[in-house]
Formats: C-alpha cells, structure tokens, sequence
C-alpha cells in the first residue's frame, strides 16, 4: 500500500459568482509542467504552473511504497502526482482569495481550502 504525501483535506464543489460578466478578449495560455523523481520505494513529484497573474506556483507531493507491498512504479508516480496537484490547486485558491480580498475589502470564507 502506498502511503504519506501531502495530508491535506480538500474540500470542493464551491463555484463563486460575478455580478457582471466582463468581455472575452482573448484566449489565455497558462503552463503546467510536471517533474517525477522516482528513488528506490519514494516517489516525488513537482507541479509547476506558469503564465498565471505573478510568480509561477509550484505544489509537491510524495509517495511512499510498503516495503511489504509489491513495487509498482506507476501507482507511485499517480498518488505523487495527484498530491503535487492537490497542493498546487489549494494555493492557486489561495491566491484567487487573496485577490478576491484585496479588490473587495471583505474576508472570503468559503473559497479557501
């Protein structure tokens, strides 16, 4: 069995709304690059979003394999992966908090992980 990484709770299914729809200008492009290191039962891995508003985010997630357990490489990298996302998502939350915060002067309480 596979265990450890990030720990975190997710909580989801929260939508924000606008008060008025602003025109599409555009199309966007953002970057998300993903690194796995794989070294004997540990796996890391590191999600790396670029072309957001400022600096890029980085999440990271670990899996560990039972020593017990039969070693398969692929369920390491997928639990890795999947909490380096998990990670990089909560502080893409966070930021889009922060900026909610800053332009409305007001506390957000549901949109924070």
């Amino acid at each position: 069995m596979w265990s450890a990484g990030l720990g975190a709770t997710i909580s989801g299914g929260h939508r924000t709304r606008c008060a008025r729809r602003l025109p599409v200008t555009g199309t966007k492009s953002w970057q998300a690059q993903i690194d796995i290191t794989e070294t004997d039962s540990e796996v890391t891995a590191e999600a790396r979003l670029s072309g957001a508003n400022g600096a890029p985010l980085v999440g990271s997630g670990t899996a560990l394999c039972n020593p017990a357990d039969e070693n398969v490489p692929a369920i390491g990298d997928e639990l890795a992966v999947a909490r380096a996302l998990s990670h990089l998502s909560h502080q893409l939350l966070n930021a889009a908090a922060d900026d909610i915060e800053a332009h409305t002067h007001k506390p957000v309480e549901r949109l924070r992980p």
